[in-house]
């Protein structure tokens, strides 16, 4: 699996991307929606975790969802999030989302997400690059 990882805090993004790795996913961390705009129009990523608020922009991680949505991305999508508000949520959701989390989330938390989001790619086609580790193939995935 190919994630594409958008977080601008450089603490939190180096945890989550390495947490990512050690589960053997690929993962390309960038820090600005316009990064990851770039980043997805050049390679194929079978997630995109998304921020939703990057710097002083509320809804940029938002506005990428949709502006990726419409340039025909068919990956997973999984929102991370501060803003804890069902409208948020249900906004993340309508977009195309497959997952939102409310930070501060666990680690556990967020790879088993990604778990989800793996499953739900490979239903769908995408190679997962775990191999038996793969929660899709696990008799325990959900």
């Amino acid at each position: 699996m190919k994630i594409l990882l958008l977080e601008d805090h450089v603490d939190i993004g180096y945890a989550l991307a390495e947490a990512l790795r050690h589960e053997r996913y690929q993962v390309e961390w960038v820090t600005s929606d316009n990064a990851a705009a770039r980043a997805a129009a050049e390679q194929r990523f079978d997630l995109a975790v998304l921020d939703v608020m990057i710097g002083p922009r509320e809804d940029a991680g938002f506005e990428l969802a949709a502006q990726l949505r419409d340039a025909g991305f068919e990956g997973q999508l999984l929102f991370v999030s501060a803003r804890d508000a069902e409208l948020d949520r249900v906004r993340g959701l309508d977009l195309g989302g497959d997952d939102y989390l409310v930070k501060p989330f666990g680690l556990a938390e967020f790879l088993r997400a990604c778990g989800r989001c793996c499953a739900a790619a490979r239903r769908h086609g995408a190679r997962c690059s775990r191999g038996p580790r793969c929660p899709s193939t696990s008799p325990t995935a959900a």
